[in-house]
């Protein structure tokens, strides 16, 4: 259970994402909110130390003089960074307004955009300081706009940044997972597309199998559908081209057998003829029809069956052809194991197998069948003296209508299909069918089957 969750790459990356968009959120919400924290603190600072301030102005105006009023801001301009104004009631200054010429290099620019502005312009929310002197005048001290000011006590921007700051990190990452996921699934559903219109030659690993996720995975497996599927059509329509063959071929002597018929006076061979060849299409029908059985059909009747028995039976119903051909069959069946499976279509394959191998044996030859353990499993082996298949064709020989050009011909008869059947009924078993050529002459035929 704990490989197979590690196995989904996929999984763990959204994971992955989705936990670094959030720890980037928190973290960037942490700094921003300290940042808040810090200048909300410096904001009140600056009230507290206008509160103090203010005394301090009215007591140099009263006392000093507007001179030493102004020499008071450019003290606290360069001590504190902060640019004041001491203002009447009526929110005009007590020192008429001139153009200063005291000025730091940060405040330069802001100053004189604000110089000309009236003094009810506000950039900073800061409570201005209403005081009265103690000869009863009442007063206002203000702090004036400043880049200063702005950049360093105005928390109010930042609660926007902390919002945009996390908007962006969640789109960020909402981006990242979207990109590694839509984009192989629209590649895959566009390849889909095209394989619906046949185009059957369309792959994805190219494109998407070089990830090592759920996706490529995926991907890998669409090609190997892909390829099915255009093995299977092919396959297909080369069925459907060796059946119209083998059908063309006695449809056209059962043709020609009654047109002969006709103009005969005796037409009692032809029609035998005539019914040599439709007992030849009806074997022909009979042999697709077990084959596509074969290839559909779900084992429902499995029993356990003593496989020696039942090649026992087999050897025993082809005495007759042994005999025709004066052929010796050695059997040594040395395993009394039993094997779980379905005994008609096992009966069926088997009996393909001697049939192919009594076929192909000349007269007075030798067939050998074998019957041992190995490796788990049950092998039996079937050795005949016909010609042999040649090696290129070994691993077409089970596929259906096909015949090697020195082993298979018409003057054997047969449609192709009996080496078909046996593979398809074997594979239905989870066993496998080998062929070979024996060192002297002959074929060699092993199936091996697992042990009940």
């Amino acid at each position: 259970m704990t490989q197979s969750i590690f196995k989904h790459r996929l999984f763990w990356k959204i994971i992955l994402i989705f936990w670094l968009t959030t720890f980037a959120t928190i973290l960037a919400n942490i700094w921003i909110t300290k940042e808040i924290v810090v200048n909300e603190f410096k904001v009140e600072q600056v009230k507290d130390k206008m509160r103090s301030l203010a005394p301090e102005a009215i007591e140099v105006y009263e006392q000093q003089g507007g001179k030493a009023l102004k020499r008071w801001y450019r003290k606290l301009a360069r001590r504190e960074g902060i640019r004041v104004v001491l203002l009447h009631t009526d929110e005009t200054p007590v020192i008429p307004h001139r153009k200063p010429r005291y000025h730091d290099d940060d405040d330069d620019d802001e100053h004189h955009d604000h110089d000309d502005k009236p003094y009810r312009t506000h950039l900073l929310n800061l409570a201005d300081q209403q005081i009265s002197s103690p000869n009863g005048q009442s007063y206002i001290l203000r702090v004036m706009p400043s880049r200063y000011i702005q950049s360093r006590f105005n928390p109010e921007s930042l609660h926007g940044y902390r919002l945009l700051a996390s908007c962006i990190i969640i789109l960020l990452g909402s981006l990242w997972i979207a990109r590694s996921i839509a984009k192989p699934i629209r590649v895959l559903h566009q390849a889909s597309l095209e394989i619906s219109q046949g185009k059957l030659d369309i792959r994805v690993s190219q494109d998407v199998g070089k990830r090592k996720d759920e996706l490529g995975q995926l991907a890998t497996a669409f090609d190997q559908m892909a390829d099915k599927v255009s093995d299977l059509i092919s396959s297909q329509q080369q069925l459907f081209r060796d059946i119209s063959h083998e059908i063309r071929t006695p449809l056209t002597r059962q043709k020609l057998a009654i047109e002969l018929a006709r103009s005969v006076d005796d037409p009692g061979k032809l029609l035998d003829k005539i019914e040599h060849q439709n007992q030849c299409i009806e074997e022909l029908i009979n042999q697709l029809l077990t084959l596509m059985q074969t290839d559909n059909q779900q084992l429902t009747q499995m029993e356990s069956l003593p496989l020696s028995q039942l090649l026992g039976r087999i050897t025993d119903d082809a005495e007759l052809e042994l005999k025709e051909k004066n052929l010796t069959l050695k059997t040594d069946l040395q395993s009394d194991a039993l094997i779980k499976g379905d005994e008609p279509l096992l009966t069926r394959a088997f009996e393909n197998l001697l049939t192919n191998a009594i076929k192909y044996s000349p007269n007075d030859a030798n067939i050998e069948l074998k019957l041992y353990e190995g490796s788990g499993n049950l092998h039996i082996e079937i050795l005949d003296e016909g010609p042999g298949i040649p090696e290129e064709e070994l691993k077409s020989i089970l596929k259906p209508f096909y015949r090697a050009d020195k082993s298979r011909n018409r003057g054997t008869g047969g449609f192709g299909l009996g080496l078909a059947i046996s593979s398809q009924i074997i594979k239905k078993h989870n066993g496998v069918i080998e062929l070979s050529n024996r060192e002297v002459k002959g074929l060699r035929v092993v199936v091996i089957l697992p042990k009940s």
